[in-house]
């Protein structure tokens, strides 16, 4: 229920929208960087997880440095909102109005991406080959047989999951 007050409080305004972007990216941030501190690890985990899913809900381009740097979080769940909210078609709609700056970004996230998918969920995975698939870049490639040679040693080993999205 918060998050849909918050997200409700967006405004299409130009003047009030660059003040509400900013805002919400120095509030996220260091409620991100408090949530480290928290140390019950599933209340820890709640945290981030509402901070990303709020996040994506902003779909504001702002705040992809925010979720780039969570994509190497060790808990899936924290992951897969981070790839979701940093790869969101939404967001790129917007972002890929400046390409020089979104290629950057697309090679930031695709590289974060890479870096992590031997230790990546199924579903996140798939938020990953859906990324790359959009690019035609050496970078967005090897992710892609990276993902793939993942999913073959997860069928190999019998515990594929997520069949459906194969």
């Amino acid at each position: 229920a918060t998050r849909a007050i918050f997200l409700s409080r967006q405004s299409a305004q130009a003047q009030y929208a660059q003040q509400f972007s900013e805002s919400a990216l120095r509030h996220v941030t260091a409620k991100l960087q408090d949530a480290q501190g928290i140390p019950d690890p599933a209340h820890r985990f709640k945290v981030m997880v509402n901070l990303l899913i709020l996040v994506d809900g902003m779909k504001d381009p702002r705040l992809v440095e925010v979720t780039i740097r969570a994509i190497p979080h060790d808990n899936s769940g924290v992951r897969y909102w981070a790839v979701r909210a940093a790869t969101d078609p939404t967001l790129w709609a917007k972002l890929n109005q400046n390409q020089a700056a979104a290629s950057q970004l697309a090679d930031r996230i695709i590289a974060a991406c890479d870096r992590v998918v031997e230790t990546s969920s199924p579903e996140v995975l798939n938020l990953m080959a859906d990324f790359a698939g959009r690019y035609d870049t050496a970078a967005a490639e090897t992710l892609l047989l990276h993902v793939a040679d993942q999913r073959i040693k997860h069928y190999a080993n019998w515990n594929a999951g997520y069949e459906l999205a194969d």
